[in-house]
């Protein structure tokens, strides 16, 4: 499920940046995406009635970049402001990373 303009303005004051992913690197530019997060009981401010509601449930959750790009100088709350939704529900995924040493 992705988001569409209008739960942008949802999002644009209530979020958190929770990480920066570098997926891949195109001719020497990381490419990356953010994941963001909405959390329950979060508010924004509606113009229309100059008060501070309530994030719609529907917002809820971890949110992730549907691809990555080029994000050095954009942040996440940039991209939401500039209409940018390509935004897909995520979860957290634990990895386990091995190294080995010399004994």
């Amino acid at each position: 499920m992705s988001i569409n303009k209008e739960d942008l303005k949802y999002m644009i004051d209530s979020h958190i940046t929770i990480d920066e992913e570098l997926v891949d690197e195109r001719k020497g530019v990381p490419q990356s995406r953010y994941v963001i997060e909405v959390k329950e009981g979060s508010a924004y401010f509606d113009i229309g009635t100059e008060n501070m509601e309530e994030v719609p449930s529907h917002v809820v959750g971890l949110w992730m970049m549907d691809y990555s790009m080029d994000l050095r100088y954009e942040s996440s709350r940039d991209l939401l402001k500039d209409g940018f939704t390509d935004w897909v529900r995520c979860k957290p995924v634990e990895v386990v990373v091995s190294s080995w040493e010399e004994i």
